[in-house]
């Protein structure tokens, strides 16, 4: 070891070396350390420094954390991060990390912190790069890299059972992962609104009694402010009582149960009908009539905000137009919070090289309002493959496999598809709505639903097979098809 740090040091005269196995040593070595251009990690150590804060905060341009190179992925320095909040926040350019892991742990739901740093390493806006190299990533509670304005680059790295988001991209900049793997994104208890009820609420034996204990303590809540309800208090002064404020809303979480699905109007908005369109009696519609957005939605047990268990709904539903919901509402503009989506772009671009994504529990990847491109890379073993609204896929020679619900959706997105195979998965191949879709070379075989179903949909396809699904191979209405070259089959 002692040879190691002298070789670093003979290259960089303003390397230091991180005391191991002591807490606070790598913040130590970053407060203390002065001028430096490189933390050093040894082979082996735990840097266990961060139990009780879980913040390592990076300020200066142009500095590396690195561990040393060579070594094998179970010998790479590891810092464990005590609450998995996060393990640094940087706000400076050109920073690079690159051979040790990261391993989080839990945190509590109702950490500040969560909403501003959302991820073990957090990047802000820096007009910089981040880059990640040789890393190990695993169990942050809300997911590994978040950037958010700032471009990073993730080479040859492991993001492993990480919950909620493994790699979330935001405010417009770039996130790209060449030769990585992103393996089991988890869908977190503590990141569903039903969960929350039953954390708030599942101690006591009636919705009264949980009310009682857990008075609302803020001022104004984001139920009250939209117009629900009065503040200070789980009841409504609007619409015959028809809504009820639930234990668990916040300032930026309202969480209500209403008896208005089948009210011809709903604060002022005719036929319950949300901005997005949607037939009235879903919680879309619900939360839109207050310009809010839905988060979640469940079927009530009781006229109570109390989830009726074995009953799924999701914000478009209408429950076959039951009188009630209880719905989970946030402002138009918050960023939905993810459930196991390994890779998300959200008003960004990700670029996804040589890499394998598998097993998680919502989606694959997802864009919305962005831009995605995916290049010799396997996406398997998830709810939907790949999920695009309102943004442009570009994929090439890329596998698609295993997925329960389908391969790829596309609304209100653009995709062109080169050597693509969306092949073995239990449900369909490629839905596409109110979209544009341009494919060669590609396969679409062997998944348990249709191949293609597409409404409103412009399609041209060449070369390319489509057979031995479970349902239609092709299925179209109201769009435009362009067939060259292709087979078609049962």
């Amino acid at each position: 070891l002692g040879l190691l740090v002298l070789l670093f040091s003979s290259v960089r005269g303003a390397d230091i070396l991180a005391p191991a196995n002591r807490e606070g040593g790598l913040a130590a070595a970053l407060a203390t350390a002065g001028s430096w251009d490189r933390i050093l990690l040894e082979a082996g150590g735990v840097y266990g420094n961060l139990s009780t804060d879980c913040s390592l905060h990076i300020t200066k341009s142009g500095i590396a954390i690195a561990g040393p190179p060579g070594v094998t992925p179970g010998q790479r320095p590891r810092v464990v991060c005590g609450k998995g909040l996060r393990f640094a926040v940087i706000s400076a350019p050109n920073v690079t990390m690159s051979n040790f892991n990261v391993t989080g742990g839990d945190c509590p739901l109702h950490e500040a912190e969560v909403k501003r740093f959302g991820g073990c390493i957090f990047a802000e806006a820096t007009g910089g790069s981040l880059e990640l190299a040789s890393m190990g990533m695993a169990r942050c509670s809300f997911g590994a890299v978040h950037t958010d304005g700032a471009n990073v680059t993730i080479i040859d790295t492991e993001l492993v059972n990480n919950t909620g988001t493994a790699a979330l991209v935001t405010g417009g900049a770039t996130l790209r992962l060449e030769k990585s793997r992103v393996l089991n994104t988890l869908e977190e208890g503590s990141d569903s609104a039903r969960n929350r009820w039953s954390q708030v609420c599942g101690g006591y034996t009636t919705e009264a009694s949980c009310r009682a204990s857990n008075p609302i303590t803020s001022n104004l809540t984001l139920c009250q402010a939209a117009g629900m309800g009065q503040s200070g208090n789980y009841g409504s002064s609007h619409f015959g009582g028809s809504v009820r404020e639930c234990p668990g809303s916040t300032q930026d979480l309202c969480v209500a149960y209403e008896a208005l699905n089948l009210a011809q109007t709903v604060n002022g908005v005719w036929g319950f009908q949300a901005p997005g369109g949607d037939f009235g009696g879903s919680c879309d519609g619900f939360c839109g009539a207050f310009g809010l957005k839905c988060w979640d939605a469940w079927d009530d047990l009781g006229n109570t905000c109390q989830p009726n268990p074995g009953t799924t709904l999701t914000c478009r539903d209408t429950g076959l137009l039951t009188s009630d919901h209880v719905c989970t509402c946030v402002e138009k503009d918050a960023l939905l919070p993810s459930r196991g989506v390994s890779l998300k772009a959200h008003v960004g671009s990700l670029e996804v090289v040589e890499t394998v994504i598998d097993g998680g529990t919502v989606s694959g990847i997802s864009g919305f309002k962005s831009s995605v491109r995916v290049q010799g890379s396997t996406v398997s073993r998830a709810g939907t493959g790949i999920i695009l609204y309102d943004s442009s896929l570009v994929a090439e020679q890329t596998t698609v496999t295993g997925h329960t619900t389908g391969g790829i959706l596309f609304e209100s997105s653009t995709g062109q598809l080169r050597e693509v195979h969306v092949i073995k998965n239990p449900g369909m191949g490629v839905q596409g709505l109110e979209s544009s879709l341009v494919g060669s070379s590609c396969n679409v075989s062997h998944n348990g639903a249709q191949g293609l179903l597409l409404s409103l949909t412009e399609l041209d396809l060449e070369q390319s097979v489509v057979a031995h699904n479970g349902g239609v191979g092709l299925l179209a209405e109201h769009g435009r098809l362009t067939l060259a070259d292709s087979t078609f089959g049962p």
